[in-house]
């Protein structure tokens, strides 16, 4: 799987969670148990691109992704990919619908 496939999966998760929870955090371990197929460095590396792209907050040990904490610009984000997504696939089908 693609780090930023993965990544947009994560987050989307953590969206969710939040939304459902309140829950601000994910470790590593429930990281790496949402995917048990996918192997730990590219959960790492997924957390870190969302750090990067300042849409997660990671604390590292030992180079690990320990404590991911979600930021209100990664709600945002996904809640906008979200509609963005919803309008493609409406205009969509009304193409299809059309032809």
């Amino acid at each position: 799987m693609k780090i930023s496939k993965l990544s947009n999966k994560i987050l989307k998760k953590m969206v969710k969670n939040y939304i459902k929870t309140g829950l601000e955090t994910l470790s590593f371990e429930d990281a790496c148990s949402m995917f048990p197929d996918v192997p730990e460095h590219l959960v790492n590396s997924s957390l870190t691109k969302l750090n990067n792209d300042n849409l997660i907050n990671v604390q590292y040990a030992d180079d690990v992704a320990y404590l991911s904490v979600l930021n209100i610009d990664g709600i945002i984000y996904t809640e906008e990919n979200t509609l963005i997504k919803k309008g493609y696939n409406t205009i969509k089908e009304i193409k299809n619908l059309l032809n």
